[in-house]
């Protein structure tokens, strides 16, 4: 199976004790290094974790029986390339699952919050695949949450804050013929 975007390999470490192989691939050096940690510490020898561009996967043609992207999919500039690219990757009658958020609303508190870390990180959306935030010992770092804080304070006050958010997942399979 193929996890596109896999982030720190949440769904591919869950996936490796029931399938024969899991390739993880994300644009972040460092969450490929978090997931190759973990997917040791945890005896998984099944998992190939690797760098890489969802939209243009560096996998062979009809290579994979299930392919997957849990919220990663959504943040792609070229999203049709990235599906393109599943499908291609996805042997006949292969299947592909894709996560996705509802719409935002406005007032929600996750709109709250990247307004917030828009103030702190003035260079969202990130276009580095080295997140500012991505090293708590990153000087970035202190500024940044001190920043996001303070403006997440003032919008939202200091009390507890609760958050719904609607998640969809689309699955379809590859044809058994000709695509």
């Amino acid at each position: 199976m193929l996890d596109v975007a896999a982030g720190p390999g949440t769904l591919a470490l869950s996936a490796a004790k029931q399938v024969a192989h899991v390739s993880a691939l994300d644009f972040s050096s460092a969450m490929i290094e978090r997931l190759r940690r973990d997917a040791a510490a945890l005896g998984y020898a099944n998992i190939d974790a690797q760098v890489g561009d969802g939209q243009a996967l560096p996998y062979p043609d009809g290579s994979f029986d299930a392919a997957f992207s849990m919220f990663g999919l959504i943040f792609f500039p070229d999203r049709n390339a990235g599906l393109r690219q599943l499908n291609r990757v996805l042997r006949p009658g292969g299947r592909v699952v894709i996560g996705s958020w509802a719409p935002f609303e406005p007032a929600s508190a996750l709109v709250t919050l990247f307004a917030a870390l828009q103030v702190a990180l003035p260079e969202l959306p990130f276009h580095d695949p080295e997140l500012p935030m991505g090293d708590p010992a990153a000087s970035a770092w202190g500024r940044a949450s001190e920043v996001a804080v303070r403006e997440l304070r003032a919008r939202l006050g200091d009390g507890e804050v609760r958050y719904h958010q609607v998640a969809l997942l689309g699955m379809g399979e590859r044809p058994a013929g000709p695509s």
